[in-house]
């Protein structure tokens, strides 16, 4: 299909769409109905998969150990990999492979990942979190690791005033390591309408090693140390009788950092790991880390068309984010000190009907379209003055081409059918068909503009369809367990945008680096459920012929390989008595690798596969008040290859820290305190251990003991 043929497409899919969108009735009596986006759930059985669902009041504790969505998921969530206390999710997988992040049903992943998908909202402003475990490719490209469902705030039948600050510092206090956070939300109906409006804003201070040294910023995928973060989420819905409604979400997300510290490059010249990073005064740079998150959607619900269950939706989402600059004035593929930026306009539709066959038997099928835009300019400095100010002074030299904008369009169709055969066994399988267009034009490689006859890298196209499917069985043996066997494809495209801006005068657009990822995951599983105790267990297995685009020397090797990855899960949760109880996870994996020249199989690196995971709590809880302590161990780990390190390829030391977290309920509100690494442990995490830019600049050490102090009323 060409370009303009498929935008075409695209556009009168939108207008139909938003013409089902646009149904009107007459306005009857509110009754609630819920809007959400997860296609897995169905009454008829349960799933044939692992989910952990974090609730807002999960959240709301868990914020005073450390406020990303990313440390909070890492914390509560078996296979979701190590935190690395920055600002990325690099190296953070779920089950060793990639996650689809939805916030109120709309896709925050680019076709340029950029690993910074759960910093697009503030953990405040979030309701509920589902993770789903497990791939699958009912949501198209990109889940083959699990789904993210991040759902914002709600609006509330009764009128509702939530105000909420905290501080929180070093408790080797630091005056320029204090933070302050404050949240307003206004929630109710009116006339009809429900409505939620919910704003944060944050200035955060610098970070603190258990030594008191500050830590240096992440000069990879950097840090938000020394930021102002604002973030708006707002709702407005209605109801139009018992069957219908009608909801508006609009966020705005931005985070903004203005610190006068760099990383020292000095230590870039010491043995690896041999030294920390270290910060410097005198940062002169205008233009820092930055994310920029504008999302707009509308959902149309209708509980009887047809006899069908409906959910529309149509949405459009503006997107910046801004990295640390990097010195690659000696590498041949850049040849520049530089600092890239993303760009990305996403805009699209889901449909999805829930259409009963019997009373056993449902089938759920839609169709979903998509549109993404996104390029990479990239902002250069002069290599002079950062040599002689010692990495402080940051003297822009223009403004190039890093990645050409890159299109991709995706239309796709696809069914699902659930069935009880009796009161112990279900089952559930389905199909999806996608077809996506990728393009971009001529243009000159960053290192090109360099030559007085620059090379042009030509454009152009190429499509791909993929038709994965998946089969599951649930069997219910009693009133209190259930075992599961699932297999499940996904697929998710190769990160084009990873190789074009590398690309070389005579590159091949068909090239066999730029097929799909697509990958076969088989699952066992078991869920108990008694008055006092839930437990479950997964093994699992997943396996592709062809896995990501991998990157070694900063991008001049590319390469790709057969990937098979296997692993177990385990959760434990106990009530001892009324007020104290208790619970453990356990997430092992291990992942090999084979490249297509090899004749056996290897280990994968440790970006990619976690160490052994452990975490573990202990609450007691009142009426009035909340204590709990939890912790998290993570396991040593050789990932080096006959004593031969590499990118992601270290031997990482395991470390354990606790968390204190409590909560006490007054007349007027509440107030929570929490003590995040509570024994002042020293440690790096496997992120600051792994060096994420090959060098020191990215050993950085974990955050020392800090206390985060607040109060919260509703009125």
């Amino acid at each position: 299909m060409k370009p303009d043929v498929k935008s075409k497409t695209v556009k009168v899919t939108l207008a139909w769409l938003l013409s089902c969108i646009g149904i009107c009735v007459q306005a009857q009596d509110t009754e609630e109905i819920e809007v959400t986006g997860n296609r897995l759930d169905t009454s008829l059985m349960s799933p044939a998969h692992q989910v952990t669902a974090i609730t807002g009041e999960d959240i709301q504790l868990q914020l005073n150990a450390g406020g990303s969505l990313a440390e909070i998921i890492a914390r509560e969530v078996p296979g979701m990999g190590q935190p690395s206390q920055s600002f990325t999710n690099y190296a953070q997988s779920l089950r060793g492979r990639d996650i689809l992040v939805l916030i109120d049903g709309v896709p925050m992943n680019t076709n340029r990942g950029v690993n910074r998908d759960l910093f697009n909202v503030h953990a405040e402003n979030v309701e509920k979190i589902e993770v789903v475990r497990g791939g699958n490719a009912i949501y198209g490209s990109g889940a083959t690791g699990g789904v993210i469902f991040i759902t914002t705030r709600q609006a509330t039948t009764d009128h509702r005033r939530e105000t909420g600050f905290s501080l929180s510092a070093p408790t080797d206090y630091e005056a320029d390591g204090s933070s302050y956070r404050f949240r307003q939300g206004f929630l109710g109906t009116s006339e009809g309408f429900d409505y939620a409006l919910n704003l944060v804003a944050e200035s955060r201070g610098g970070s603190f090693d258990a030594e008191g040294n500050r830590i240096a910023p992440e000069a990879s995928q950097g840090d938000m140390f020394d930021a102002e973060l604002w973030s708006l989420n707002a709702k407005l819905g209605r109801n139009f009788g018992a069957d219908q409604r009608l909801q508006f979400t609009a966020l705005y997300h931005d985070a903004d950092q203005d610190t006068d510290y760099a990383s020292d490059p000095g230590v870039t010249s010491e043995p690896l790991r041999s030294v920390r990073a270290q910060s410097i005064e005198g940062l002169e740079m205008e233009n820092q880390n930055t994310v920029e998150n504008r999302v707009a959607s509308i959902d149309y619900f209708n509980r009887n068309i047809a006899g069908s269950r409906l959910h529309a939706q149509v949405f459009h989402r503006d997107y910046l984010t801004r990295f640390y600059p990097f010195d690659a004035r000696t590498r041949s593929n850049n040849r520049h000190l530089a600092q890239t930026e993303l760009e990305a306009t996403v805009y699209g539709g889901r449909l999805t009907l829930t259409t009963p066959l019997s009373g056993n038997t449902e089938l759920l099928w839609g169709s979903d379209l998509q549109r993404d835009e996104s390029a990479m300019p990239v902002l250069t400095y002069d290599g002079n003055a950062y040599d002689q100010s010692g990495g402080l002074v940051f003297e822009s030299t223009g403004r190039k081409t890093y990645m050409p904008p890159i299109t991709h369009d995706s239309v796709a169709f696809f069914a699902q059918l659930h069935h009880r055969f009796n009161e112990r066994w279900a089952f559930d399988g389905g199909l999806r068909h996608e077809t996506i267009e990728m393009s971009f034009d001529d243009f000159v490689t960053l290192p090109q503009t360099l030559e007085a006859d620059p090379a042009i890298t030509r454009g152009g196209s190429v499509d791909y369809d993929a038709s994965p499917f998946n089969a599951s069985l649930v069997f219910t043996p009693g009133g209190h367990s259930e075992w599961y066997l699932a297999f499940n494809q996904g697929f998710e495209l190769p990160d084009v945008g990873l190789q074009v801006r590398n690309a070389s005068a005579d590159f091949d657009i068909h090239s066999s680096q730029l097929e799909a990822i697509e990958t076969d995951n088989l699952e066992i599983g078991w869920r108990g459920d008694w008055d006092a105790v839930r437990a479950s267990l997964a093994l699992y297995r997943s396996s592709s012929d062809l896995g990501r685009v991998q990157t070694e020397n900063f991008g001049l090797t590319l390469s790709r390989s057969e990937e098979r990855i296997s692993g177990a899960e385990a959760t434990l949760d106990f009530q001892v008595n009324e007020p104290w109880s208790g619970g453990t996870t356990v997430s092992w994996a291990r992942g090999r690798e084979k490249a297509g020249d090899a004749s056996d199989f290897q280990d994968m690196n440790g970006f990619r596969i976690p160490p052994l995971k452990i975490t573990a709590y202990g609450q007691y809880q009142a009426a009035d008040q909340l204590h709990r302590l939890q912790l998290l161990y993570s396991d040593s780990d050789d990932f080096r290859l006959d004593g031969a390190t590499g990118f992601g390829r270290r031997i990482v030391d395991s470390y354990t820290t606790l968390d204190w977290l409590s909560r006490w309920q007054l007349d007027l509100g509440s107030i929570e305190l929490g003590i995040e690494n509570l024994l002042n442990e020293d440690y790096f995490t496997v992120y600051g251990q792994l060096l994420r830019s090959s060098s020191n600049t990215s050993h950085i050490p974990a955050r020392g003991r800090t206390l985060r102090m607040g109060y919260r009323i509703e009125w």
